[in-house]
Parts: structure tokens; C-alpha cells; sequence
């Protein structure tokens, strides 16, 4: 399985998930940010279970965007790609990263994601874990594609024909 479709399917089994009392979630306990908004850490449980741990540890949006900017800056994009981290930039409020979520798809006007700390009253602070689809011209986002998410070399080489036989034996009578 490809790191973006086992990001994206960890996620999709997280939907519908709520927080506890006191904001309580297994995603803050994991960053160790138990009880404060979570829509980061849900991000960061989501590619740890992936098997795609994030290069900071952190609980904040902005955080972990000005890491990218300041150590790996090619990994900030306009053109998204399925299971990339998206920032939301909400109009209107005090901050230019308001809220995270993982990229599933976009139209010319909309942008999908599955989000931690979400709900149909509130896009950045609701206690569930949804789906959502928001207007691009609301939304503001920029995607990060971690290295995480880039194809890797998959190819195996063989130095013997035992090696074959017992590796790939569908090739072992081409051999």
C-alpha cells in the first residue's frame, strides 16, 4: 500500500470519533498535548500509525508549517496530493494557521479533508473527527507534503536463483 492510501485509510477509521471531558483524546495524549485543541495531533497520531512519523512533534499548525519553512521548504506546495498536510487560514481571525487536516481532494472551488477537532458548528475547534468539504476562497490552505509521502524505490534485487525461487517465485521458471 502506497504511504498516502494508508495515511488517508487511518484516518477515514478515525471518523466520527469525539473528544472526551476535557477536550480529552488519544491524540493529545499521544503529542503529550492531552486536553488543548487537537486538530494537529491528530495529524501527527495519523501518520505515526501510518508508519510515517512527522519530523517534529508538535500540537501546533503553525509550529510544525514554520518547521517546514525554516528546514525543508520544498515540501510546501500549492498542488496538493492525497494524505498532505493541509493549514487553514480562516478569514477574519488573529492568526495565518488556524487549523490542520489531511488532503483527500479538491474541485476549482472546494477543498476535502479529513480533520480532528472539527464539527458542522465549528471548523477549528468542534471535539470530532470528520470529513469536510469547504470552500477554497473561505479556507486559504497550504499543503505540505512531507517526505514521508514521497514514492519510494520498491525495487529488490536478487543475487542468486535460490534467492529468486524463494523471493519471487512466479520468475524462478523465466530464470
Amino acid at each position: 500500500m502506497k504511504p498516502a492510501e494508508n495515511i488517508l485509510l487511518t484516518a477515514a477509521r478515525e471518523i466520527g470519533v469525539q473528544e472526551g471531558k476535557g477536550k480529552h483524546t488519544k491524540y493529545g495524549e499521544f503529542t503529550g498535548y492531552d486536553g488543548q485543541p487537537w486538530c494537529m495531533s491528530f495529524v501527527q497520531w495519523v501518520y505515526h500509525e501510518a508508519g510515517a512519523d512527522l519530523p517534529v512533534m508538535t500540537a501546533s499548525c503553525g509550529e510544525l508549517l514554520r518547521w517546514y519553512q525554516r528546514n525543508d521548504p520544498d515540501c510546501i506546495t500549492r498542488e496538493p496530493v492525497p494524505g498532505c498536510i493541509v493549514i487553514f487560514d480562516w478569514p477574519k481571525t488573529a492568526y495565518d494557521t488556524d487549523h490542520t487536516g489531511l488532503f483527500v481532494s479538491r474541485t476549482a472551488t472546494t477543498v476535502t479533508t479529513i480533520d480532528g477537532n472539527t464539527s458542522g458548528l465549528s471548523d477549528a475547534n468542534g471535539g470530532f473527527v470528520q470529513q469536510k468539504t469547504r470552500r477554497l476562497s473561505y479556507a486559504h490552505p497550504i499543503y505540505i507534503i512531507p517526505r514521508e509521502l514521497e514514492e519510494t524505490d520498491m525495487e529488490t534485487r536478487y543475487n542468486t536463483i535460490k534467492e529468486i525461487s524463494d523471493g519471487a517465485p512466479w520468475a524462478t521458471e523465466t530464470v
